[in-house]
Order: C-alpha cells, then structure tokens, then sequence
C-alpha cells in the first residue's frame, strides 16, 4: 500500500476488489522501473489489457506475482492469498 500511495488514481483498499482491475499490478511494475508501463494511459476497464502488461512487463524486471494471466482472468474476485504470496 505504502509502494503504491504516490499513484494519485488507485486506491488499495483492501487485498481483493482493489486488485480486480489490474492497475494495481501495473503500478507495482511502475514503482520498479516508469518505462515499462505509461499509468496515464491505462483505464480500469480493460482489465484483461492490464493484467496481461502487467504480467508481461514483470518478466522484464525479473518480478514475479503467484498467478497467471488464465488463473486470474478466470476468477470473479482475486483471491487475497494469490496477492501476498
């Protein structure tokens, strides 16, 4: 939360729904390296365009998150477990 408080448009509020658009994945990718990903272009409504660059942009950084783009797509509401491992 405290990575991500400079990032005037997302909001962590909690360990599930604020994750569901996939800007806050990207933000955590931005806080690393601002070249990978443009914030200001990105839109809470391309979920499944978020969480792919996100991904993808990761590998770049040698980051990784604990799902893949299929394990998250397919689920309703993030599970608050896949976020912290």
């Amino acid at each position: 939360q405290q990575r991500l408080s400079d990032y005037p448009n997302l909001t962590i509020e909690d360990l599930s729904s604020s994750w569901q658009n996939g800007l806050a994945f990207c933000a955590i990718v931005h806080s690393f390296d601002n070249t990978l990903i443009s914030m200001n272009t990105l839109s809470s409504e391309n979920r499944d365009e978020n969480i792919k660059l996100a991904l993808d942009s990761s590998k770049k950084l040698s980051l990784e998150f604990s799902f893949d783009h299929q394990q998250i797509m397919s689920q309703e509401e993030i599970d608050k477990v896949q976020i912290v491992e």
